[in-house]
C-alpha cells in the first residue's frame, strides 16, 4: 500500500517510480531481497501514513498496534538471529533461513585448516598457500587464522587482493570439487573434511579439505580461469 499511496499523490509520484524501477532492477539482475533494502523506509513511511488515515477509531487502532506487537514478537527470531548457537541448532529455522546456519563452524573450519596445514612436511611448508572458493571461507580463514600462510580467493572482490605472483608449489584448497582441481594440479589428495560443532549443514558442511601440489600451470597464470562473480 506505501507505494500504492504515493503513487495516487502527484508530488510523490517520482518516489513511487523509483522504488518500482529499484525493484526490477535488482530482480532483472539476480539480486538478493536485501540488496535494495535502503530503499524499503520509503515503502515503510508511506505505508504508515495509510494507515493511520485508514484506521480512524482508537480502539481499531490499538487492536491493529497490538497484533503488530505480537505478530514482531512471534517472528523476530525468524527475523533476526537472536537465539543462542545451540538454540538454533535445536530448532529448525536454520533449514528455513539458510543464512542462520551459515553464521556458524567459521572457528572450527580455521582449526580444521590450521591443522592441515600443521601436519603438512617441512618441504611443503616452503612454498605453500591456501586457496578458499568464496568470500565466507577467504573472510574466516584470515579473521581467525593465526600463523596461517597467504589465504587467496578468486571470489567477487577477493579475486583483487591476491599477490601480483603466485607459484605455489603446494596449495591447501578449501570449498573446490575434486574434478576441478584435478585440471589444475597434478596431485590432489583430500585432507579433512569440515564440519561444525552444531552440525548445521550450510554450504560449507562436508567440504572436502584438498591438499594439491604439482600444479599444471603457476597460481598466477591459472588465477584467471578461476575468477567467479556469482
Amino acid at each position: 500500500m506505501g507505494v500504492v499511496w504515493l503513487w495516487r499523490r502527484e508530488q510523490f509520484r517520482a518516489a513511487a517510480a523509483t522504488v518500482i524501477a529499484v525493484e526490477l532492477l535488482f530482480f532483472a539482475a539476480g539480486g538478493k531481497a536485501y540488496y535494495p533494502a535502503p530503499i524499503y523506509p520509503l515503502i515503510y513511511a508511506a505505508g504508515a501514513i495509510w494507515l493511520v488515515g485508514a484506521i480512524r477509531r482508537r480502539w481499531l487502532r490499538r487492536t491493529v498496534v497490538a497484533g503488530a506487537v505480537l505478530v514482531t514478537l512471534i517472528l523476530l527470531p525468524l527475523g533476526l538471529p537472536i537465539l543462542s548457537a545451540q538454540q538454533m541448532a535445536n530448532s529448525s529455522l536454520w533449514k528455513v533461513r539458510k543464512d542462520f546456519a551459515d553464521m556458524y563452524g567459521w572457528p572450527e573450519l580455521s582449526q580444521q585448516v590450521t591443522s592441515v596445514y600443521d601436519g603438512l612436511p617441512g618441504s611443503d611448508r616452503n612454498s605453500v598457500m591456501i586457496l578458499a572458493s568464496n568470500y565466507g571461507e577467504a573472510g574466516a580463514l584470515d579473521l581467525y587464522g593465526r600463523g596461517l600462510p597467504t589465504v587467496v580467493c578468486p571470489h567477487l572482490t577477493y579475486y583483487y587482493w591476491a599477490p601480483q605472483r603466485m607459484n605455489p608449489s603446494t596449495v591447501i584448497v578449501v570449498g573446490y570439487q575434486r574434478s576441478y582441481l584435478d585440471q589444475l594440479f597434478g596431485e590432489v589428495e583430500q585432507a579433512g573434511t569440515i564440519g561444525n560443532a552444531y552440525g548445521l549443514r550450510n554450504d560449507e558442511f562436508g567440504t572436502a579439505i584438498w591438499i594439491c601440489r604439482h600444479p599444471r600451470l603457476p597460481l598466477d597464470q591459472a588465477w584467471p580461469r578461476l575468477k567467479a562473480l556469482d
